[in-house]
């Protein structure tokens, strides 16, 4: 199979397959270590706004699946937005502004449709797993941004130099990973972390 192809990556799984000293995501073709160095690249001075970004919809999701009717109802417009606001930001950092732009919008406008709120607070339905799975796994990115950043080997300092990559795609599982090898003329591993089926808040 050839690599990078096949992955399904979006803010709620991340897969890359790695050979020698390449990884491949999304059908494109990275240096090793690329997306850490990303990471480390951030300006400091964005970090506090992604993370406000992340941590503002941890307060409304549950409110909106076990609240009353009326809070559902008044929050579920402010979550959209919120989680609308995060994925804007996030999209401009990768590994996410490589995914499926396309694909992701149109998860996010039947997740966030308000016509689907009384499934989504139906409890145990298919719809409330992958709307808890889904806003579990989008907050949890941010922090997990910046932890990264901390723990550096810049610890938050200068600047590391940026590997060069392919053209950005126009717009892109955390808990459980599992390695798949195959030996393909050097070492090649699939990695792939994400959330469990069914998550909770």
């Amino acid at each position: 199979m050839p690599l990078g192809i096949q992955q399904n990556n979006d803010f709620t799984q991340f897969t890359m397959d790695v050979w020698n000293d390449k990884i491949f995501y999304q059908e494109k073709e990275f240096p090793a270590g690329f997306m850490a160095m990303s990471i480390l690249n951030i300006p400091e001075e964005k970090l506090p706004e992604l993370i406000q970004a992340g941590g503002a919809p941890t307060f409304l999701f549950p409110v909106v699946v076990q609240g009353s009717d009326e809070e559902a109802a008044a929050l579920f417009p402010q979550l959209r937005e919120r989680i609308l606001y995060l994925t804007e930001l996030l999209w401009k950092y990768p590994p996410f502004c490589y995914n499926d732009y396309e694909e992701e919008m149109r998860r996010i406008n039947i997740l966030f449709d308000e016509r689907n709120l009384l499934q989504i607070r139906t409890p145990d339905s298919e719809l409330q797993t992958e709307f808890l799975r889904f806003c579990v796994g989008i907050t949890r990115i941010p922090i997990a941004m910046y932890h990264f950043y901390a723990a550096g080997p810049t610890g938050g300092g200068s600047p590391l130099r940026r590997p060069s990559a392919p053209p950005r795609r126009r717009r892109s599982r955390r808990r459980g990973i599992t390695q798949r090898r195959r030996e393909h003329g050097g070492g090649r591993r699939r990695w792939r972390i994400g959330l469990p089926a069914r998550s909770q808040h």
